[in-house]
């Protein structure tokens, strides 16, 4: 999973995996969370949108369930580290649930 600088004033980078349905959001406060059940087309319609902040209040806050990332103070060279522990949970719910 690639995330993605989006221009907004309160999201700062975005990433998804379709094959896991997952939406990586990374706050400008550097609050990180993943949504899980968000469909593909979600995904293209916040990136498209004129005001991505508005459009996720609407579209997938309060819409999906979400896990908070331990990823508070994320910089720019950390992508690598939250997108390991993206990937670690994922493992951890696949082998709960399967």
């Amino acid at each position: 999973m690639h995330l993605q600088t989006v221009t907004s004033s309160n999201l700062d980078q975005v990433g998804y995996d379709a094959a896991r349905l997952q939406l990586i959001v990374v706050f400008k406060s550097g609050a990180a969370y993943r949504y899980d059940g968000v469909p593909p087309d979600c995904y293209e319609r916040l990136l498209q949108a004129d005001s991505k902040g508005k459009f996720f209040m609407a579209h997938v806050r309060n819409v999906f369930p979400f896990t908070r990332l331990d990823a508070q103070m994320l910089g720019k060279g950390a992508q690598h580290e939250l997108l390991a522990q993206v990937k670690w949970r994922s493992l951890e719910f696949e082998a709960a649930f399967f």
